[in-house]
């Protein structure tokens, strides 16, 4: 007959993947598991299925990798957190998932929902029940005894800190890398112009306006076409020729977006048509494309 020294240290043994397993039975991390699955093939599905016009798979290897690689991680280390630990992850997945969610409404609503839109708007109800689902169960775990108001004032800090330090950058460069497009309508330049189309080094099309110029000079407006459109007429109407240029990524050009302008040096010098007093060549790889500059 076993000893009870033994008996207790086989239930001891146990203990663990009953845990884990019960952290993955609760309301909690069946939502949790369902989140990061869609994240997963939300990311998969704007990578590889539906890349950007222009784009391929193979130019998103290393994004779908990292981003499957994170989920993974936090699948992984779910279960072996306490309980305020699981709620702090949980809620971290799920403002994640409402960023994109409102990423994929942003762009339904301006140009029609895409393929990636589909399942970037499951989760929004993800993101939302997940959020509840965190904060019921840090309420619960909060403990009782000892310094609470100390322990819970440490708490919230550490919360703040890895909201700026963790969520805030992650949120920002999937905001930088998925601007939403705009449906650009024709605008009134002051004078009439061309639509034109920029070819870049890598072979990408940027979408781009074109008033030709009278006075031998002209001016890019950038980086696009609806941002630059007030700015036109005052300098169409001093003769100047004026290129209004959707960066890559943006509205009518192909591409990913890139609110850094990371990109910004890999678009190349074209030749542009108009009449013997136009500029003849556009340097666009060469200058600082946050501003307008001005080229002969």
């Amino acid at each position: 007959m076993p000893s009870f020294g033994r008996v207790s240290a086989r239930a001891r043994a146990r203990t663990p993947a009953r845990s884990t397993f019960q952290a993955w039975r609760e309301p909690l991390g069946l939502v949790f598991g369902a989140a990061a699955l869609l994240l997963a093939a939300h990311a998969a599905i704007d990578s590889w299925l539906a890349p950007e016009a222009g784009t391929g798979a193979s130019e998103h290897l290393l994004r779908l990798t990292a981003t499957v690689a994170i989920l993974a991680a936090a699948v992984v280390l779910y279960a072996r957190l306490p309980a305020g630990g699981r709620a702090a992850l949980s809620a971290a997945v799920g403002l994640l998932a409402l960023v994109g969610a409102f990423l994929a409404i942003a762009d339904a609503r301006a140009v029609g929902a895409r393929d990636e839109d589909w399942s970037g708007f499951l989760l929004l109800p993800v993101g939302i029940v997940l959020l509840g689902l965190s904060g019921r169960q840090l309420w619960r775990s909060r403990k009782q005894a000892g310094r609470r108001h100390l322990r819970r004032a440490g708490i919230a800090l550490a919360a703040l800190l890895g909201a700026y330090w963790l969520l805030v950058p992650v949120g920002i460069a999937i905001i930088a890398t998925h601007r939403p497009r705009a449906d650009v309508a024709p605008a009134d330049l002051g004078r009439p112009y061309d639509q034109v189309t920029l070819k870049t080094k890598d072979g990408l099309s940027l979408a781009a306006w074109y008033v030709p110029s009278r006075n031998g000079a002209a001016v890019v407006l950038y980086p696009s076409r609806q941002g630059a459109a007030e700015h036109a007429p005052m300098l169409a109407r001093h003769g100047y020729g004026v290129l209004l240029v959707d960066a890559r990524g943006y509205d009518g050009s192909q591409g990913d977006s890139n609110l850094f302008g990371w990109e910004v040096r890999r678009t190349s010098t074209r030749r542009l048509p108009g009449s013997a007093g136009d500029p003849r060549w556009w340097t666009a790889g060469s200058a600082a494309w946050g501003s307008p500059s001005a080229v002969r």
